[in-house]
């Protein structure tokens, strides 16, 4: 069975409460997950993602709480770790640690960071991490980070710590980014991180709705992992299918697009293109993402079909919306009972 989460934008200015509000809803309605995306320093509204995540666990208990995903090159990665740690403990384990390399130039500029090392810093990070997770005492020498001596109490109540869930690892077009126009494709390097490190994988953009490719990037992580002696075992590897486009549900086709279509804008803004705002709003209309329940339930259908090709461990859901609890509500009462198959 596919489970089901759903995520809040950050680019948007819905307020802080409605926000916790909306994953005790989640929670409520007996639904999965509640996953928070991530930035440090870009023109938009938002809330620190690990920050947001600590007050949601001490709200609800049972929900899994994920970071989707989290631009690690952005921290020092002892920094990262403790605080990994530190929601590990508050949500008693059920912290889900997606992570990225990031892919804005001017948000690492921003921060004195060389954007072209993000993909070595990643690597490294988690070498450090996961060390400091599970030794008594860590002396690191890598290329970008040293270290000695460093100790990290407590250690993780999820053991050996909390599970690593890696974006990427599939170039897409996005619009007005700095290396666009591109070749979509695999990206090696981020497929050898997934597998050496992950316990799953969120992969992005327009192969998510294709099982074949989906199938495709599970065999080469599996090939990666073999080539650093992992056996990747695929029915506990966790796939997760996410949706950060948004869906819109009213039964008035016009409103779900005027509406979906004042969140979409909402998000634009200088400096920084497109914030999660691929594909094209026209896209999103012509595939059924707004209107009626059913066809918005086909749309989510599409994004597990091909489960008997990959397996497919969840989906994860963003509403085009300034008022997500409402959709969150018309979901639940129109569209779930017509994914029977999931």
């Amino acid at each position: 069975m596919v489970a089901i989460g759903f995520a809040l934008p950050v680019g948007s200015g819905i307020p802080a409460a409605v926000r916790w509000e909306f994953a005790e809803e989640i929670e409520r309605l007996g639904y999965e997950s509640f996953w928070y995306p991530h930035y440090v320093s870009r023109d938009i509204h938002g809330f620190d993602a690990l920050d947001v995540l600590c007050a949601v666990a001490v709200r609800t208990r049972r929900i899994l709480l994920g970071t989707c995903v989290l631009q690690a090159p952005l921290y020092h990665p002892i920094d990262l770790a403790r605080r990994v740690v530190t929601l590990d403990h508050i949500s008693n384990g059920r912290y889900l640690f997606g992570i990225g390399i990031g892919w804005i130039p001017r948000e690492f500029e921003n921060l004195g960071l060389p954007f072209k090392e993000r993909s070595g810093r990643t690597t490294e990070s988690l070498e450090l991490m996961t060390r400091l997770w599970t030794e008594e005492e860590v002396t690191y020498e890598g290329k970008y980070y040293q270290v000695k001596e460093v100790v990290l109490l407590p250690k993780p109540i999820t053991k050996p710590y909390p599970k690593i869930f890696i974006g990427g690892g599939y170039h897409t077009t996005q619009r007005g980014s700095p290396d666009a126009p591109r070749k979509p494709g695999f990206a090696p390097l981020a497929i050898k991180r997934i597998g050496r490190f992950g316990d799953g994988w969120i992969p992005a953009g327009e192969i998510a709705g294709r099982p074949a490719a989906l199938r495709e990037g599970i065999d080469k992580i599996k090939a990666a992992g073999k080539a650093v002696g992992r056996d990747i075992d695929e029915a506990s590897f966790e796939l997760s299918v996410v949706n950060y486009s948004g869906i819109n549900i009213d039964d008035d086709w016009a409103q779900a697009e005027k509406e979906a279509q004042k969140f979409y804008a909402s998000r634009e803004r200088r400096g920084f293109y497109q914030v999660q705002g691929n594909p094209s709003f026209d896209s999103l209309r012509e595939g059924g993402s707004f209107g009626p329940p059913e066809r918005v339930g086909a749309r989510v259908r599409q994004w597990t079909a091909g489960s008997d090709v990959v397996r497919i461990k969840r989906i994860v859901i963003m509403f085009a919306s300034l008022d997500p609890l409402e959709q969150l509500r018309r979901f639940h009462e129109k569209v779930r009972p017509v994914l029977e198959t999931i």
